[in-house]
């Protein structure tokens, strides 16, 4: 069974973008099965 995405609406500025994440679920617009592995190196604890 295929899975249908929404489209992703354009933003006019980044609190307006902000605001629609806060209300909305990404798993609807992305298919993170197909997201590629990221492995971040020489990450260091803050001291803060």
């Amino acid at each position: 069974m295929k899975k249908y995405l929404k489209k992703l609406p354009k933003f006019k500025n980044e609190n307006e973008e902000r605001k629609f994440w806060d209300s909305h679920s990404s798993v609807d617009y992305f298919d993170w099965s197909k997201a590629p592995n990221v492995i971040l190196h020489n990450l260091k604890p803050t001291s803060t």
